[in-house]
């Protein structure tokens, strides 16, 4: 069995974060923010444009600057881990963490103005069936579908038809979710449907 990959962390600048003010700088790998008052005990680094400021800087394996194309966060993000799933047993999880209006959906499941803003998810499932289409023993893969979101302490299977909630039962493997529906798909449209749908069931 092959070693688990380390966790990696990516920062994705907001395209409308105002660049020109001294309180924030990034780099390829690190973002610096200014702190208001630096705690004890954290690392602060000064910042060469204030450097009578406290700064503490934020280390990530990339940084994407305001622009970066969905195309590109998927190449480096997800997209190998996507591929290996199809040369052996693995599990990944993608998590998009920030605050209201950071640009979390938009990078998960994109945008919907222009078919280049597709987010994440989409993608993987592009991704997913071209390889799967290209190998000669694709007969031997079976695809199936979840969307669940977690809401208020509460699992919500959002493929059922009242946002049915699902029970989390603890197991030797881990945690389960009793219940959740797994809808098997054939084609990249189907697995899109499935997306839409569950996505139309999400608490907004």
């Amino acid at each position: 069995m092959s070693e688990a990959k380390a966790a990696q962390c990516f920062c994705i600048i907001h395209p409308e974060s105002d660049l020109g003010v001294s309180k924030f700088g990034f780099s390829r790998t690190s973002v610096d923010v200014e702190l208001p008052d630096a705690p004890a005990g954290t690392e602060e680094t000064s910042a060469p444009q204030s450097s009578d400021r406290s700064f503490r800087t934020f280390a990530f394996d990339q940084v994407f600057e305001p622009g970066t194309s969905q195309e590109a966060v998927f190449e480096e993000v997800a997209k190998s881990a996507v591929l290996r799933t199809l040369e052996r047993f693995s599990s990944s999880l993608v998590m998009a963490i920030g605050g209201s209006g950071g640009g979390k959906t938009f990078a998960v499941t994109g945008g919907a103005k222009r078919f280049a803003d597709r987010g994440l998810i989409p993608r993987a499932v592009s991704a997913l069936f071209e390889a799967l289409m290209a190998r000669a023993d694709r007969a031997a893969f079976k695809v199936a579908v979840s969307f669940f979101e977690i809401y208020r302490d509460s699992v919500i299977d959002l493929l059922s038809g009242k946002r049915r909630r699902v029970t989390v039962e603890e197991t030797d493997a881990g945690p389960s979710l009793v219940g959740l529906l797994r809808q098997a798909v054939d084609t990249e449209s189907d697995a899109y449907h499935l997306l839409f749908q569950g996505d139309s069931n999400r608490h907004f």
